[in-house]
This record gives structure tokens, sequence and C-alpha cells, in this order.
């Protein structure tokens, strides 16, 4: 399931941006690892990356994948989100 913090906050952009892509990956439910999940960032490259955790418990999880990302794609922004 996406988080609903996140499918608002597409909503919300995409009705101010119409002609911008939004994906929301979760990839929690797909049980992938931080690789995989660095591999589809460079599939459809984004103009920023947002990486958000439930609880501080997978706050070591953000860090590896944020990490993963900017070896990936070094310019793309990274946006941390803790809900």
């Amino acid at each position: 399931m996406i988080p609903f913090n996140l499918c608002y906050l597409a909503a919300y952009a995409r009705q101010k941006h119409p002609d911008v892509e939004f994906r929301i990956f979760n990839a929690g439910i797909k049980w992938f690892s931080h690789q995989d999940t660095a591999k589809e960032f460079v599939c459809f490259p984004p103009d920023f990356i947002g990486i958000t955790a439930t609880n501080i418990c997978v706050f070591g999880s953000v860090i590896a994948l944020t990490n993963l990302s900017k070896l990936s794609l070094p310019r793309a922004p990274k946006i941390l989100y803790e809900s």
C-alpha cells in the first residue's frame, strides 16, 4: 500500500504542474533491496528523489538508500521526509 501522505502530495503537485510526471515507488512492499531500489531510480531518471521513512527505526535504511542514490544519480536533489 502506498502511503497516503505521498498520494496527497503527488495529487497537489499534479494540480500545480500537470506536465510533470510523478512516480511513487514503495520498496518496502516489493521487498526490494537498496541496490534494487537504486536501479529503479536509474530506469526512471528523476528530477529529484524523495525518500520517506515511516518511523525512526528505519533511519539507517534511509541513509543507506540516500547514499546509493547519490552514487546512481549524483545530480538529482534528494529530499528526506520522516512521517
